[in-house]
């Protein structure tokens, strides 16, 4: 059975389900928690937990995978150019060139994605490097404080009534944010493009198969309808005013 805890917000009715389960019943688990990386209650219950720490630091690579069983990692060398060409795309969206590190940065994952059937590597130097030097309690607290903030703006009436819902109408003792994902039937494209000229990429959450769209309606309009309203940079917690005049603009 798979898992997954949703943009930094737990799984709860999922994890419930399996713990009901009796002990000679239940499936081997495995957890995704790489959208809740910094979350405190994710990764103790399945039999795998897997997190991606890139997904919240501008690290090149790497990511975790944490089991119950005895393993042997068995992994091939870290890929410098990958790594190299992924830190170009973090200093071009930090100098403001935003199209370039944006391009940077998915033909970066293009490469990725093409290379899953490659064995796993080892992270880059460059990351282990960075990742140690993050204040990780430090940017819990910050991505906590600026969801909060996020999700009592999109609470006003002016923003509900232009039919615009957070998946999450609040944050649980536990939950960190990656981004706040919102159902917005008719401005997702509004928003994106609104939060592409400020500086973020507001992304689509979910690329389903178009097969699905009749046998699996619900999750397939889900999908369609649903974007994730970036939090601020680090470094950039002005930004979020910005953000937020920028939706009040839209829909104030």
């Amino acid at each position: 059975m798979l898992i997954i805890h949703y943009f930094g917000f737990t799984n709860t009715g999922a994890l419930g389900w399996f713990r009901s389960r009796p002990p000679q019943n239940r499936p081997l688990l495995i957890e995704d928690c790489a959208g809740a990386s910094l979350n405190g209650n994710v990764g103790f219950v399945g039999d795998f937990a897997l997190f991606s720490f890139r997904k919240f630091f501008p690290i090149p690579d790497g990511g975790a995978l944490v089991t119950r069983f005895a393993i042997r990692p068995d992994l091939a060398p870290a890929d410098s150019r990958l790594a190299g060409n992924r830190e170009k795309g973090f200093r071009c969206i930090e100098e403001g060139a935003f199209e370039e590190g944006l391009s940077a940065l998915e033909e970066v994952e293009r490469d990725l994605e093409a290379s899953f059937s490659s064995p796993p590597r080892s992270p880059s130097y460059t990351s282990w490097e960075k990742l140690n030097a993050e204040p990780f309690l430090e940017e819990v607290r910050r991505r906590r404080h600026f969801g909060k903030l996020f999700l009592e703006f999109l609470a006003k009436p002016a923003i509900q009534e232009n039919g615009i819902r957070p998946l999450f109408p609040c944050l649980t003792k536990e939950a960190v944010p990656l981004v706040i994902p919102v159902r917005t039937p008719f401005h997702a494209a509004r928003i994106q493009s609104l939060f592409r000229e400020l500086g973020y990429e507001c992304p689509s959450l979910w690329r389903l198969n178009p097969a699905l769209r009749f046998s699996c309606r619900f999750a397939y309009l889900l999908g369609e309808e649903t974007v994730g309203l970036p939090l601020p940079r680090k470094g950039k917690d002005s930004d979020l005013e910005l953000l937020l005049q920028g939706l009040n603009s839209l829909f104030g």
